[in-house]
């Protein structure tokens, strides 16, 4: 099989927010997996990862908490190259591709085929249609995949065959009559049983194990790799390669704070720095030895060694301990990270390279009208810098559920950072650059907008459910206003910014006293800012608050809607995509743990 080499172009953060190995990406000529960083980068990979790598302890030391399985790697991330940054042309590819499915549909010269109908073939064993030779492009639209983050082509022997021993076949009729899966028959050629798509999409397959990204490819066929087939223990469902429950992304989003956005916070970051620093902070030495064992390492570039010097100057050893301390923290928590940037984006007037922050704007704005008016902070925030890594994805064909019990439980992670022989693991991310602001408010909403009914019964039906990150705090019904207000505000904005709403990302912020806030946010890579509309929005807060607030004291799914109350095997109260569902890009917690009668106390 010859390949005609087609280049599809992808942003970084399209790479590290939607898409990523185990991904299908709709190509010029087909269907294509995006395979394994190793594979997709090619021989290129190792020079990749040494020049386009990217500091960060702090996600480091709380990635290597969540991925457990690496606990003993030490965890690296990279800036995935572009073509500019390579010096390549745009029709240059720089990441690599596989067919899948390879199962494909033939529907030309339909007279040479007999009966008269389309051809289901595979074509990692036929080049063209079997029967009429045409060589199509059309890809079947159907795929297999488990909760445990499987995929497979669909299996048609078996499931046209049934129980009945499959014949020894390679491809089958293709009978469409109708619109509905129920009318696209599929028949073997050779002993003439058949079924139909809707059938099919009701059936469970044994799992075989597959993670076609991580295949080897073949050796004789260009863009088709080498199944790699095993137990599973799932089932696995069918589902249209295209569904949004196929392949759902784990990212993690850090900001830019004041306190780590200096040079010195990156230097003490850089390998050698880290190793010298934290052997000697474990002999407790002083400032003399430290100054020693520097001028005497000779790894450490001498630019390095002279910005050190000046921050020890500027400020103090101790203050550099102290700095490197927080940096080298390996016991930090998700919690941890989440409580110091809130504490900033809520402090004073603050500015650094990557983060302006101005004063806030006091609005005391009517929640509802019999209650009393609620008191907002409202922070522009005219620059921020976000570093995002892609840690893996979820596979979600059907709610995976205990055994024993019938509660649903997380779907496995399926990791996709690639191991180097030297004992490190490498996660991509990606540095995008923006705007943002910052709502907040001292008082505690439940409380001050006597909400005390619709908290106790959040608290009473819990879900047992847990957030991938911070696990039970989302379900406190503090954060489940907050996060509902967050994605009001997301659609309001989008009517007054000139964002759309899958260009705005929420954090949910909420301390241990119970105060909360919501930093709405949209950066871009490679921009040296946003376009003001967000900034811009806080002077005009209480008019969105306002449209807010209309959108979700009513829904078109109305009465539907309204009447959903949360319960323990659901996620959320009141809500769907007609009043606070937003776009999966836009949530940090995949659309869960929202309730509209939290903010109309209904």
């Amino acid at each position: 099989m010859t390949e005609k080499i087609k280049v599809q172009n992808l942003r970084r953060s399209q790479f590290i927010l939607t898409y990523g190995p185990g991904s299908i990406l709709e190509g010029r000529d087909g269907p294509r997996i995006i395979p394994a960083l190793g594979w997709g980068l090619g021989g290129n990979f190792a020079r990749i990862l040494t020049k386009y790598q990217v500091h960060d302890l702090r996600m480091s030391h709380v990635l290597k908490k969540i991925m457990t399985r690496y606990k003993d790697y030490e965890i690296r991330f990279f800036l995935l190259p572009s073509n500019s940054s390579e010096r390549k042309k745009d029709t240059q590819g720089l990441y690599r591709t596989y067919v899948f499915p390879v199962w494909k549909i033939c529907y030309g010269k339909e007279e040479k085929h007999n009966p008269d109908l389309p051809v289901l073939f595979d074509s990692s064993k036929h080049d063209n249609c079997p029967i009429c030779h045409k060589n199509t492009k059309t890809n079947v639209r159907f795929v297999c995949a488990c909760p445990d983050g499987h995929l497979d082509e669909l299996r048609w022997k078996e499931a046209v065959h049934g129980d009945e021993t499959p014949c020894n076949v390679d491809y089958f009729y293709w009978d469409a009559g109708g619109s509905s899966l129920s009318t696209i028959n599929i028949t073997c050629p050779e002993c003439g049983l058949e079924t139909n798509m809707g059938d099919v999409y009701q059936k469970y397959f044994q799992c075989t194990g597959r993670l076609p990204e991580k295949e080897i490819p073949s050796e004789h066929l260009v863009g088709i790799t080498k199944p790699d087939r095993k137990s599973c223990g799932q089932r696995m469902r069918v589902v249209q390669r295209q569904s949004t429950s196929l392949r759902i992304t784990n990212t993690l989003t850090l900001l830019k704070i004041p306190k780590y956005d200096k040079p010195i916070s990156n230097i003490l970051q850089i390998g050698d720095v880290t190793s010298l620093l934290s052997g000697l902070m474990a002999i407790d030495v002083d400032e003399a030895g430290f100054l020693i064992a520097l001028d005497g390492n000779h790894r450490i570039a001498n630019e390095s060694k002279e910005v050190i010097k000046h921050y020890i100057d500027e400020n103090s050893y101790e203050e550099l301990i102290k700095l490197a301390s927080d940096l080298y923290n390996e016991d930090i928590q998700v919690d941890n990270i989440l409580l110091e940037e809130f504490e900033t984006l809520k402090g004073e007037e603050a500015c650094s390279d990557n983060f302006c922050k101005g004063p806030p704007y006091a609005y005391n704005i009517k929640i509802r009208k019999e209650e009393n008016e609620f008191p907002f902070k409202v922070y522009p925030v005219d620059k921020i810098k976000t570093v995002t890594a892609q840690m893996g994805y979820q596979r979600k064909p059907y709610l995976k559920k205990d055994k024993g019990t019938g509660n649903i439980i997380e779907s496995e992670t399926v990791s996709i950072g690639a191991t180097r022989p030297d004992g490190t693991y490498w996660y991509p991310v990606y540095e995008g650059i923006g705007e943002g602001i910052f709502i907040t408010s001292d008082e505690n909403p439940i409380e001050y907008l006597n909400l005390n009914h619709n908290s106790d019964e959040w608290i009473e039906k819990m879900p047992v459910y847990k957030d991938r990150w911070r696990e039970d705090e989302v379900k406190n019904p503090v954060f489940v206003w907050w996060h509902s207000l967050s994605h009001a505000l997301i659609m309001a904005l989008s009517f007054f910014s000139g964002y759309s709403s899958a260009s705005i990302r929420e954090r949910v912020y909420l301390d241990p006293n119970g105060n909360g806030g919501v930093f709405l946010y949209t950066t871009s890579a490679g921009e040296d800012c946003g376009m003001g509309g967000l900034v811009e929005s806080s002077e005009k807060f209480e008019l969105i608050m306002d449209e807010a607030l209309k959108l979700v004291s009513l829904c078109s799914h109305d009465p539907l809607c309204s009447k959903i109350r949360i319960s323990s095997n659901r996620v959320n109260g009141s809500a769907c995509i007609y009043c606070l569902l937003v776009p999966e890009t836009s949530c940090e917690h995949g659309n869960m743990w929202l309730d509209r009668h939290m903010l109309n106390g209904d």
